[in-house]
Parts: structure tokens; sequence; C-alpha cells
């Protein structure tokens, strides 16, 4: 029980941390202008994930804490949390969703994720790249990354 404790911690500290922010190009804590705005509960861990290089802001100067992120980013997030620096490396070798095409941004990440079992498309062979993840969403992505076994009741 206390593994599942601190497992279902680390799982709401990388929601809280990941709900602030949104992936777009590369930049580092340091960098971003508005990190006046990231509150001082969140900052340490924004600067964490940053350096690991799961997220990394709006664009190299912006990290936009209050906005929110899509689907795609979603996926770019959990494809970096697990290969690391091999995630921007990994070569799909097909087309799963009709609306991801090769030269979709995303694409990789989102195939890669879909092939590990964390992600699902929206119905109809779509995934619905640009759409707003709800926080039911991502707690499903999460828990499916982190390998965990929902106890029933």
């Amino acid at each position: 029980m206390k593994k599942l404790t601190k497992t279902l911690s680390l799982v709401l500290v990388v929601a809280m941390v990941l709900g602030l922010c949104v992936i777009g190009a590369g930049a580092s804590y340091s960098s971003f202008t508005d990190k006046d705005k990231i509150t001082k509960d969140y900052s340490e861990a924004v600067e964490i994930m940053t350096d690991l290089g799961c997220v990394t802001g709006m664009n190299a100067t912006t990290f936009a804490p209050a906005g929110n992120f899509t689907r795609a980013q979603a996926a770019v997030i959990l494809t970096r949390l697990t290969l690391g620096a091999n995630a921007d490396a990994y070569a799909p070798t097909k087309v799963t969703f009709k609306d991801v095409p090769t030269s979709f941004w995303g694409y990789r990440y989102i195939e890669y994720a879909v092939q590990s079992g964390y992600v699902a498309g929206t119905g109809n062979g779509n995934y619905s790249p640009n759409a707003t993840l709800t926080g039911y969403q991502w707690a499903a992505m999460l828990i499916k990354v982190l390998n965990i076994t929902v106890p029933t009741t």
C-alpha cells in the first residue's frame, strides 16, 4: 500500500506540473520570460521537468503556465517521459490515425504513445491531436504510462 501511495503521489505531482504548461519549442527554465507567473509551489517541479526535456514551453522564451495543452502535446510528454533523449529519434512505421499524417509535427510521438498503449483514438479513425486534453484523459494516460493497476472495490 505504501508503494501505491508513493506512486499516486508521483502521478499527482506530474499531473499538477503538466497541467500548468504546454509543449512547444525547446527552452530552459532560466530563459522563460514569464517564469514569475509560475507560483513558488510549482517552480521547482517545472524547472525539473524542463531540465529533463519532458516539457519545453510554448516557445524558447514563454512557458505559459496558465495555458492548456492538446492531445498531441500530451503524447509528446508521455513519449519523452518514457524514451528520454531517444524520443525525438523514434521512427514509426505506420499511420494509425487519418487525422495524424506523417507530416504532422507530433506524428512520431503519437504513434509511439499509441503503440505503447498509453493513448487511444477518439473514434472513427481519429486521434484529434489539436483537441484540448481533459483531466480524465490525462489521468488515464498517466496511469497507463506508470503501469498502475487501479484496485477495484
